[in-house]
């Protein structure tokens, strides 16, 4: 399966897709490292939490996602403890897309048949 289509919308060659991905991740980590900075470590908390309910829907698994969270979180926290918290996040993320994508296969042809 390719993960780039060549019919993409594309902006300075990259797909569209994959650039909004990227910011949006960079925005959530850039707010949870301004929260933190500031004091509010209970939005931080709340944010935190929220990027597990981010997993179940979006597949922060891939690499734009990563690298976004990372580079938005690097100015206030260095780039070691994003990277640690956005694996955990991904792997569970991927553990939880997977085991749902695969107990809706099963579903799916046990309607069938």
């Amino acid at each position: 399966r390719v993960r780039i289509h060549t019919s993409a919308r594309r902006w300075a060659g990259v797909p569209v897709p994959m650039l909004t991905a990227l910011l949006g991740a960079f925005i959530y980590g850039a707010a949870m490292g301004a929260t933190f900075s500031l004091g509010a470590t209970d939005i931080t908390t709340v944010a935190f939490i929220g990027l597990f309910i981010c997993g179940f829907v979006l597949p922060v698994y891939r690499a734009e996602y990563i690298l976004g969270f990372v580079a938005g979180m690097m100015f206030t926290f260095g780039s070691f403890i994003p990277l640690m918290v956005a694996l955990v996040v991904s792997a569970v993320s991927f553990v939880v897309r997977y085991i749902v994508g695969k107990v809706a296969g099963v579903l799916r042809k046990r309607q069938v048949q």
